[in-house]
């Protein structure tokens, strides 16, 4: 099948001796996966994405093919040009005409730069600028939750034990709690104008923003506030 060139690759290789010998030959597995690899190698150096090479490419069976010239065509739309492995199908061509239709497995690789914790974290701990530095990276699959930006992890608490240089995931992190369960804290109760300052004993735990149950330490009763800041939250009435 012809492919047109701004959807697929097209392959022009002239194979050297003996496959472009003036009798019918064989070519051995390792020769097609070597010339589909080299080939691909260039395509994605010039039109990218960027970082992406060629981890390897297989091919288990021989191909005989016709006396002449032998060249390839690969479908390999730039929109599937993604980290991991792909079946790609190929047609050789001798002297111009499709003689053979096959599938080649391509495994590419992903070269990144992703934040890294320079030491190992405590849960608990809270991520700052200075934890943070780079690591080089080849990836065969993109994880969803990998975090590739620092302004991701700054500010945040670690929910487990993290070694250094470890690949982080967003699911490791999470916001600071601000109010612990249990914890006495301060309630600021306000209406209109009028503010007044009181403690109460929070029965959940939870960040800044969250709304939590309170209990008020004399007459035992329970209301819902708005945590405002680490050991502080407020009521509106």
């Amino acid at each position: 099948m012809q492919i047109p060139i701004n959807t697929g690759l097209l392959v022009a290789l002239t194979l050297w001796s003996p496959f472009s010998v003036l009798h019918a030959a064989t070519l051995e597995p390792g020769e097609v996966g070597r010339s589909v690899e080299k080939y691909l190698e260039e395509k994605l150096q010039t039109e990218g994405p960027e970082g992406l090479s060629v981890a390897s490419v297989y091919y288990r069976f021989g191909l005989p093919l016709k006396e002449g010239k032998i060249t390839w065509k690969i479908d390999f739309p730039t929109e599937e040009r993604t980290p991991g492995r792909h079946y790609l199908p190929v047609t050789a061509l001798v002297n111009g005409t499709p003689e053979a239709n096959f599938q080649v497995s391509v495994v590419l690789n992903k070269k990144i730069k992703i934040p890294v914790v320079s030491h190992t974290l405590k849960r608990g701990d809270i991520v700052t600028e200075a934890d943070i530095r780079w690591q080089k990276l080849e990836l065969v699959r993109m994880d969803p939750g990998l975090i590739l930006k620092p302004e991701e992890l700054i500010g945040k608490s670690a929910n487990r034990l993290i070694k250094e240089k470890s690949p982080l995931q967003e699911a490791w992190f999470e916001r600071p709690l601000a109010v612990d369960r249990g914890q006495k804290i301060n309630i600021w109760v306000t209406n209109g104008a009028l503010s007044i300052q009181t403690t109460g004993i929070s029965m959940d735990k939870g960040h800044i923003g969250d709304q939590i149950e309170i209990r008020n330490p004399e007459s035992r009763k329970r209301f819902m506030a708005k945590i405002t800041g680490p050991g502080e939250a407020q009521v509106d009435n």
